[in-house]
């Protein structure tokens, strides 16, 4: 702990050739890969150490893959359906250790703290959804308001005009009028 993590990966390397099977290695391989932000190689390894048994190794190991979900939902919050997912797959390997070791307390805390990130995440999820619904219901409405306003001015124009066309004709049967009357 607090050493090199590339120089681990090389000595780990260099191990897994004389022992390929050692689930030790690998499941420090997988912490070597989590220090690096490499979650998806770290759970490559905490996988190949589980390997389907079910030991301490093997819950560990499971853990440790569910924590590498976890970290990538908390780096990228801002897309909240990818989060989501993370957290369902953390959650999921969480409980599986519980399954097998209900008092396991940092897959119980992990657990709770996914779930309660995987519920504000579906909240903030459902409020953004609404938010643009009712930014397409305000813009309907509002290009609805413009369409009368815009169909309205034409009548209005065309009232002008008619107007306009009654005025000038009584202006002309006026003159006329008063032409005769001459």
């Amino acid at each position: 702990e607090g050493g090199d993590p590339n120089a681990a990966l090389q000595l780990y390397e260099e191990a897994q050739k004389s022992a390929p099977d050692a689930r030790e290695i690998a499941f420090d391989e997988g912490l070597a890969h989590y220090a690096l932000g490499e979650f998806d190689k770290a759970r490559e390894a905490f996988d190949r150490a589980a390997q389907g048994k079910t030991d301490a190794l093997a819950d560990d190991a499971i853990y440790s893959a569910g924590t590498c979900d976890h970290a990538e939902a908390l780096a990228d919050t801002k897309d909240p359906k990818k989060s989501i997912a993370k957290l369902e797959d953390a959650m999921q390997r969480y409980q599986s250790v519980l399954a097998r070791d209900p008092s396991q307390p940092a897959a119980r805390d992990a657990h709770y703290k996914a779930s309660s990130l995987w519920r504000q995440l579906k909240q903030q999820m459902q409020q953004q959804q609404q938010q643009q619904s009712n930014q397409q219901n305000d813009s309907k409405e509002n290009q609805d308001k413009q369409e009368q306003s815009q169909e309205q001015q034409k009548q209005d124009q065309q009232q002008n005009q008619e107007q306009k066309q009654q005025q000038q004709s009584e202006s002309k049967q006026d003159q006329q009028q008063q032409e005769q009357q001459q």
